[in-house]
């Protein structure tokens, strides 16, 4: 709800709309829409950080928005509740104004953001390439290691076995006699 793309098809749906049921309805939505897009704007001015892209979301395009919303509340619906078209068609042509300058910075916020995730993207790419080289050397010492130590327990066995094996002859030797 931070753009107000919906609150402007709804204006222009009420600029058209002569049912008085379907009036109301098309009014409470824009109420509704309103109501939306500031607490989105609450949420935005708590969590992002500083800078331009904040500024663009909290500042920019807040103070077109809620140009475009005071039109609608104030001038707007009265007219168009009050039937006088020609008046609701002229204050529509200004809200048209404050939605484009409200358009332009959400656009700028949508660069801006692409551009902010394009390098984030990037540096995520250099930490996950080091991080494998890192996880590779590793895995070759973590190899080498284990290959030490199994070349260590083979000598180690063959020569406890050869001495088992020496044990093992003397001691057919002295049974057999040769002391």
């Amino acid at each position: 709800p931070e753009y107000i793309i919906e609150a402007y098809l709804t204006a222009r749906e009420l600029n058209d709309e002569t049912d008085p049921t379907r009036i109301s309805e098309l009014v409470e939505r824009g109420d509704h829409l309103r109501l939306d897009y500031e607490s989105r704007q609450e949420f935005w001015r708590r969590e992002l950080p500083q800078g331009a892209l904040k500024d663009l979301m909290t500042v920019t395009a807040y103070k077109s928005a809620m140009q475009f919303f005071q039109l609608r509340d104030e001038q707007f619906v009265p007219a168009i509740r009050a039937g006088d078209r020609e008046k609701a068609k002229a204050v529509l042509a200004q809200m048209r104004q404050y939605y484009e300058a409200h358009r332009a910075a959400i656009d700028q916020v949508v660069k801006l953001a692409t551009q902010q995730n394009d390098a984030e993207e990037a540096h995520s790419k250099d930490v996950i390439a080091s991080q494998t080289t890192l996880l590779g050397v590793l895995a070759a010492g973590i190899l080498l290691v284990v290959g030490f130590m199994a070349v260590y327990a083979q000598r180690s066995a063959r020569d406890l076995s050869a001495r088992i094996r020496t044990a093992s002859e003397i001691a057919h030797r002295v049974a057999s006699g040769d002391l």
